[in-house]
């Protein structure tokens, strides 16, 4: 499996593509998620990233993992339903109830939101432009 990391948070001109093993991949992960850095692991179905991702949860201390498989969704869907809201007078999105809620992530130290099958699934391009006009 492939390991993309970066090295500085959000800065994906320091990134580092690495073919590694399973255990490699837990070490790897484990020291970005101390950090608080994303990580993107890529390999073909079946090679264990799910079972990575569980273990390591279950590894760390006061952590909740979130396991969304993106084939299941349209791509609009991580970003909600909107809504109109009367107190601001404005339209506002509702988030999906399988993301946390503020008040629910307090209670752990690490949430870690598990994106699978992001390649299985097609993205039409209105699909994909809807998502982007919506930021």
């Amino acid at each position: 499996m492939a390991l993309i990391t970066t090295n500085e948070e959000y800065n994906m001109e320091n990134t580092a593509l690495r073919t590694v093993s399973p255990n490699g991949a837990k070490k790897s992960i484990i020291r970005a998620f101390k950090k608080k850095r994303p990580v993107f692991m890529w390999g073909p179905p079946g090679i264990g990233k799910s079972d990575i991702v569980g273990q390591i949860t279950k590894q760390l201390k006061k952590s909740h993992l979130i396991d969304i498989r993106l084939s299941l969704w349209e791509p609009t869907d991580i970003k909600g339903i909107p809504y109109y809201s009367a107190n601001d007078n404005v339209m506002a999105w509702a988030p999906p109830q399988e993301l946390p809620t503020e008040e629910f992530a307090k209670q752990f130290d690490y949430i870690v939101l598990f994106l699978d099958e992001m390649n299985s699934h097609q993205i039409h391009p209105k699909s994909a432009n809807q998502v982007q006009f919506q930021k």
